[in-house]
């Protein structure tokens, strides 16, 4: 499964997909996150795919941009790119 998130960031949406949320996720899961990277809590999210209860993410935006969540750089399950609107 692919879960894509296209949404914006309210106070409604921050932290959407929280720890909560990842773990009832299937294990073979990908996130995509092409919307904004508040709406994910990225330390939730390293821990998951860490943890293997997710397999992987896609994302070209940041919660904290421009810095990147460091637990995410380098896993090789993990796609990061920079928000270019293409």
């Amino acid at each position: 499964d692919i879960v894509s998130v296209n949404c914006p960031h309210t106070p409604a949406t921050f932290h959407l997909l929280n720890s909560r949320r990842l773990d009832l996720m299937k294990e073979d899961a990908f996130i995509v996150n092409t919307a904004r990277g508040e709406v994910i809590d990225e330390a939730a999210l390293a821990r998951a795919i860490k943890a293997g209860k997710i397999a992987g993410a896609g994302l070209d935006v940041f919660e904290r941009e421009p810095m990147v969540n460091p637990d995410l750089v380098g896993l090789p399950n993990v796609i990061l790119l920079p928000h270019m609107g293409s």
